[in-house]
């Protein structure tokens, strides 16, 4: 297995859509276009995103969004490493913070030996205490900087957190109350809260209630400005690692997809995400980079467990058959995305590329309807965002299968809120009144579906938010989380996931492929599995 060098790293954005199958036929060649350049340092790289940023703060910011821009500034003990394996790209994880690790044999002790030549961005030491304090702030209720949001949004990272202890200055140790052999995976996700490390002393000075105005990690890079419509980052000059090229980020809120393409168009951006799909052929045919790749996203439906209607299995098989995915994947999202067939990510281990869910077949749809005794159909409500990360178009997606269910009767009312909004309503799990809800979400890591389907992790204590429940699964799930083999630990997550399929109380959707567009003078740009990217390798050519 091969490490791939930081200048050479961009030949994964054509790997990964070779391996993977990405209809973006030039992306080998685009991850050629800059390997070989001299990387210049300066300039500034504007960026336009899907929504506004939530509050600058590691433990309970939600949203991709957000974390790419939190990314920059804020580090974890590990981070994600991409590996060339048999001509396959995986990821693994990495030093960061920490220099190494290990691990105890029952999967419930890790300690991690960190480095000794990391500052804060205020000048202040990085050490094991600054870990303890921050572990603590959304783990421990005891401790003066307990912040319930944190514990709240973070949970699957502390929840069974038994004690975390300060060994030496450059030693910190986490014990578990069960096995968590997947703990350093999930470390580096992000998305809704993250392990990020916070300095202890601008949290003293500026307390919970203010320390996401004033951000101070060991990134590469600081904040200089935040407003409801931008957040500026400048180079962090003091860096540990190797130092950033550009001299500032700008990260601006856009929200409206033609109006990203507009800004790209006339230069007042240099890149942007989820372009409006039927844009791309021309932004391409324009001469910007168009950059896909297989993503650890899954945008799925939750159905509530509780309404009475889905209670008979053959109304959620029904519906589950009437939504045209791959129609909805070709036509509207014009091959951005690919039909979805499973609750874990294309990117996963555990991912079965052979597993497929019930096929569209709205004769049989309406057949099931009859026998469960609903042959003119009914009402439900759809809960969706207007924008957000990895949300691609969801009120276009939304109206969709609102077409779809309607060939079988189903009559859908959308409800929409702003993303940030929804992440919040979301959370604290799907509402009596409603009948189903939407997310796009997904991580690297195979826990991510003991996340949010495990009965354990029911809101509003954690994310399986439609409060679903099989005792099959849940033994799985635990099973998996303490079986050390990762090959073994992927099988059984793929059990799961099957069972889960079967039952029908989730439908995924779509796998996004994320296209990204940038102009020519962008170069650098690494397009990881995950929806957050590393800034401080891009440079920008005169």
């Amino acid at each position: 297995m091969k490490i791939v060098p930081r200048l050479l790293m961009g030949f994964i954005l054509g790997i990964l859509c070779f391996v993977t199958g990405c209809d973006n036929s030039k992306s080998l060649s685009e991850a050629n276009r800059w390997q070989n350049d001299v990387p210049r340092y300066g300039g500034t790289l504007l960026i336009g995103t899907e929504s506004r940023s939530d509050v600058l703060d590691p433990h309970i910011a939600r949203g991709w969004v957000t974390y790419r821009v939190l990314y920059q500034i804020y580090e974890q003990l590990v981070k994600p490493e991409y590996t060339i394996d048999n001509g396959k790209v995986k990821v693994s994880v990495a030093p960061c913070l920490a220099k190494s690790w290990k691990v105890s044999p029952d999967g419930r002790v890790f300690t991690f030996y960190l480095r000794d030549d990391v500052k804060f961005h205020d000048g202040t030491s990085f050490d094991a205490e600054a870990v303890k304090i921050n572990v603590e702030r959304a783990s421990n209720r005891d401790s003066p900087y307990f912040n319930s949001k944190a514990a709240e949004i973070a949970c699957y990272l502390w929840k069974d957190l038994e004690s975390i202890e300060a060994v030496d200055r450059l030693t910190i140790r986490f014990k578990f109350t069960q096995p968590f052999f997947e703990f350093p995976i999930v470390l580096v996700q992000g998305g809704l809260g993250s392990a990020g490390i916070i300095s202890p002393a601008a949290l003293e000075k500026w307390g919970n209630g203010r320390i996401g105005e004033h951000p101070i990690g060991t990134g590469p890079f600081r904040v200089v400005e935040i407003s409801e419509k931008k957040v500026v980052l400048m180079q962090n000059q003091e860096y540990w690692g190797v130092k950033p090229y550009l001299n500032k980020v700008v990260f601006w809120s856009i929200p409206e997809p033609a109006a990203r393409v507009n800004a790209l168009q006339v230069g007042d951006v240099d890149m942007i995400f989820a372009p409006s799909p039927r844009s791309i052929k021309e932004l391409e045919e324009d001469g910007f980079i168009v950059a896909r790749t297989t993503k650890a996203h899954v945008w799925y439906l939750s159905l509530n467990t509780t309404n009475p209607i889905f209670a008979d299995i053959r109304v959620r098989r029904a519906m589950a058959m009437a939504i045209n995915k791959n129609g909805l994947a070709q036509e509207l999202l014009a091959n951005t995305a690919r039909p979805a067939h499973g609750l874990i990510p294309p990117t996963n281990l555990s991912f079965d590329p052979d597993y497929k869910s019930p096929p569209y077949d709205i004769a049989s749809a309406k057949a099931l309807l009859v026998e469960a005794g609903y042959p003119d159909g009914f009402d439900l409500v759809l809960h969706t965002s207007v924008s957000g990360s990895g949300q691609i178009l969801p009120v276009s997606i939304a109206k969709s299968i609102q077409r779809d269910l309607r060939k079988v009767n189903i009559n859908v009312k959308i409800r929409t809120y702003e993303w940030i909004d929804y992440i919040d309503q979301w959370r604290n799990g799907i509402e009596p009144e409603v009948g189903m809800n939407q997310m796009s979400w997904g991580m690297t890591a195979d826990y991510w579906i003991d996340i949010i389907v495990n009965s354990d992790n029911s809101s509003p204590r954690g994310y399986n938010t439609n409060r679903y429940c099989n005792p099959q699964v849940d033994n799985l799930l635990d099973t998996a989380r303490a079986e050390p083999n990762p090959k073994t630990r992927a099988e059984l997550y793929r059990r799961a996931n099957e069972l889960v399929m079967a039952d029908l109380w989730h439908i995924p959707i779509v796998n996004d492929l994320a296209p990204i567009i940038m102009n020519q003078k962008v170069k650098g740009f690494v397009h990881a599995s995950q929806e957050w990217y590393e800034m401080k390798q891009l440079w920008l050519s005169e």
